[in-house]
């Protein structure tokens, strides 16, 4: 790696080497000698000209920023078919700065249970409140735009399950997936519940300042950061979104400004998301630099990409063709549009009113009577003022003319009330030019 973050790295090594650890050495180093020769190097041979053409190797580390390109390509490709026709959410699930030294102590065994945790709980509320199986892929993070430890699981979430009988129970509204305090108080539970076997089986150590000053401060901690981000305009829009986060390292070489050997500094910029996401260049030690990056190395073969539910390695296979047979089969709800209201009578309306006991004039608050006689002293609707309402329904609001939203509307079309109004009241239907000038 001849970039600036080779040679950050390469002076660290040089050094004394205490700003790496000892279980991350192999990969600094492998980082270190990316793309200098130091790997070998390729040949490549023109057979028509025999110009050849000598390339280094890369180190093909995950961790490399140089390297993830092509891996990102060929892992989009493997993905891209295994996308469905439906709304995708984005869910993003934290863990409080509270367990940040369980997290630089024993990464491998909790950032596993952070995955299980949030995974568990979305298949839960699937389950629950759709009625089948969910397709999740979960992309680990550990870092913050400071290089900060920061870890959290961005969460892609199909919007839709795939119930027992083989139906595709679709979400409720494409602008909502679940109750953010739902998913928080789910995640909490799952993760101190495993934290708690951990501790038990002694595959955890005990953090700073002990087991009983950990459970108090996540005993004050006021919530744990569950949220949602907006949804995705359509699956294609989920590869292009993946793409920016599935091969993503701690920091890319275009955010790294300068490297000053006499001043032994860093400058990079990031974005600072309290102040509105205003860019700024934070400059740093090279010792706290390098000391931060080491802290976003994964250990080795810990999988930072993974799939539950319908993704699932061991039933895409199956599942993804039953769920796209389900999805095809699923008929959309019919709108009400001003085409299936044309013939419809006022007076039918009137009547619908009139059985409701939809009523225009409120009581004051002072006159306003008791709750248990409130339905008796309702005053029945004017019948002028519900021709009327009811013919500008029909001309200005067709789409929401339903059963449900008619006690809405009525309220926020009561001030249509004149002293002289346009229609007289009438028995007849109203003219079918009319309605067909409906907007």
């Amino acid at each position: 790696m001849t970039a600036l973050l080779g040679q950050i790295l390469r002076s660290a090594l040089d050094g004394d080497g205490s700003a790496v650890p000892i279980v991350h050495r192999t990969t600094v180093r492998a980082l270190v000698r990316c793309r200098t020769g130091e790997l070998g190097h390729l040949l490549y041979a023109c057979p028509d000209c025999g110009d050849v053409k000598s390339i280094p190797r890369s180190c093909g580390n995950r961790h490399c920023p140089q390297c993830q390109g092509r891996l990102a390509r060929v892992w989009l490709e493997r993905q891209e078919s295994d996308l469905l026709e439906t709304p995708y959410f984005h869910v993003v699930c934290t863990l409080p700065h509270v367990l940040l030294p369980l997290c630089a102590g024993h990464p491998r065994q909790v950032y596993a249970l952070l995955f299980e945790a949030a995974s568990q709980m979305l298949l839960r509320l699937g389950r629950e409140r759709l009625g089948g199986q969910i397709g999740i892929t979960a992309i680990l993070h550990t870092w913050g735009q400071q290089l900060t430890l920061h870890p959290h699981v961005h969460c892609i979430v199909t919007g839709g399950a795939l119930s027992p009988p083989g139906r595709w129970q679709p979400v409720k509204s494409r602008h909502y997936l679940f109750p953010v305090g739902a998913m928080s108080a789910v995640v909490r539970g799952k993760f101190l519940h495993g934290l708690t076997a951990l501790r038990k089986q002694g595959a955890v150590s005990a953090p700073p300042g002990g087991w009983p000053k950990l459970w108090r401060q996540l005993g004050e901690a006021k919530r744990w950061v569950v949220y949602g981000r907006p949804p995705f305009a359509g699956p294609a829009s989920v590869l292009a979104y993946l793409s920016n986060y599935t091969h993503r390292v701690a920091i890319s070489e275009r955010r790294i400004e300068r490297f000053d050997t006499e001043a032994n500094t860093v400058a990079f910029t990031y974005r600072d998301y309290a102040d509105h996401g205003v860019k700024k260049t934070a400059t740093l030690s090279t010792r706290t630099f390098v000391r931060r990056f080491c802290q976003h190395l994964l250990p080795r073969s810990f999988t930072k990409i993974r799939h539950y539910g319908l993704l699932a390695n061991h039933l895409r296979r199956a599942r993804i063709p039953l769920a796209r047979t389900a999805i095809a089969q699923t008929q959309p709800r019919r709108a009400c549009t001003p085409r299936n209201l044309q013939g419809v009578a006022v007076p039918a309306l009137l009547s619908s009113l009139q059985n409701r006991r939809t009523h225009l004039h409120r009581h004051p608050p002072s006159q306003r009577p008791p709750d248990h006689a409130r339905s008796h002293h309702r005053p029945p609707a004017s019948p002028r003022c519900s021709s009327l309402i009811a013919e500008r329904l029909l001309l200005f609001h067709p789409p929401y003319f339903c059963r449900r939203r008619l006690r809405p509307r009525l309220r926020t079309v009561a001030p249509l009330c004149l002293p002289n109004p346009v229609h007289q009241h009438s028995n007849a239907p109203l003219p079918a030019s009319a309605v067909e000038k409906s907007p």
